[in-house]
């Protein structure tokens, strides 16, 4: 079976669901799927439940308002879709056909790219990249960094940062983690935290990392952060969050629109506009989790929440348009 045709069945029996309550697994259409598409289906399930545009909290029927924005969309098929914008702009648009099937290409593509590696540097440009080490340690590059694994045996371990990574080393008593900088030497034995070598400036998330620089020393623990101040070192309190370009899965609940557009960002290397002033933590998404390495898939899945228009102004420059808040 296709995908196209997958997705009308799925789309179905959750049809059938919203307006019978009749138990799922007692839908005839279900029972004949097989047992890879039932895992599918249960995945899809899970993102059309999630999703803010068919919350129960909006007060609306799901079913009712996917198939209208479904008759909406092949109602428009063959009509040019019109922008107002100035000449010689390039805009972009979503394939519409596509938009049947946004939701189950939130968990058709993958995410990350994992290297298993050793006396090697990886760099970044826009988009961040996750580096698997062969200890088990684990590194995120955001945008425009760099990372080098100078040595990996069973007594140190060392590598040497540009730009800014969230860490998780994998713990080793034997084996301390060393990270050089311009400006900072971290060691640790085992624990997560994030380096921003430009700022020299770390914050700790489980464990403990010792940071030196010129002659001092200090132990930074869980949720505090320290800095580079006037060639001093300084601890304060940390956020206690990981940064959205730190995981390579992206999932939101009920997450203010703008922050979740700031996540996009550092997570595609893009650049989004919002057009329209608006309260945007009254425009919440849910997406469950969102595993992908294409941005315009996501785009997908954002014009068929809010119904928006996209309009591409660069290689990465975008601009989000009309978007209706559920």
């Amino acid at each position: 079976m296709s995908y196209p045709m997958k997705m009308e069945v799925f789309h179905k029996i959750l049809h059938e669901y919203e307006f019978t309550q009749k138990p799922i697994h007692e839908n005839e259409a279900y029972a004949n799927l097989s047992e890879e598409d039932k895992k599918l289906f249960a995945q899809f399930q899970t993102i059309w439940e999630k999703s803010s545009a068919y919350s129960v909290k909006q007060e609306f029927n799901a079913a009712e308002g996917f198939t209208s924005f479904l008759n909406k969309v092949d109602a428009e098929e063959n009509e040019p879709k019109i922008v107002q914008i100035p000449p010689k702009t390039p805009v972009f648009f979503l394939s519409r056909p596509l938009l049947r099937y946004a939701a189950i290409l939130l968990v058709l593509i993958v995410a990350t790219f994992v290297f298993i590696n050793r006396g090697e540097t990886y760099e970044t440009r826009e988009n961040g990249l996750l580096v698997s080490l062969e200890d088990g340690s684990r590194v995120w590059l955001n945008g425009h960094s760099s990372l080098t694994v100078k040595k990996m045996s069973s007594s140190k371990r060392k590598v040497s940062l540009k730009g800014e990574a969230y860490f998780e080393v994998s713990e080793n008593k034997k084996a301390p983690f060393t990270i050089s900088s311009d400006q900072l030497e971290v060691t640790v034995l085992g624990t997560s935290f994030v380096f921003n070598e430009k700022e020299a400036a770390l914050e700790v998330f489980t464990g403990k990392v010792n940071v030196a620089s010129k002659g001092e020393e200090k132990f930074v623990e869980k949720n505090q952060k320290i800095s580079l101040k006037n060639q001093k070192l300084e601890l304060g309190t940390g956020l206690g969050q990981i940064p959205g370009w730190a995981n390579p899965i992206l999932s939101f609940s009920n997450a203010p629109f703008d922050k979740v557009v700031k996540d996009l960002e550092a997570f595609f290397g893009v650049s989004i506009a919002l057009v329209g002033e608006k309260d945007w933590a009254k425009c919440p998404f849910t997406s469950g989790s969102m595993a992908t390495t294409k941005f315009e898939d996501v785009l997908i899945v954002l014009r068929l929440t809010y119904e928006m228009e996209v309009e591409k102004k660069g290689e990465k420059e975008y601009r989000f348009l009309k978007i209706r808040c559920k």
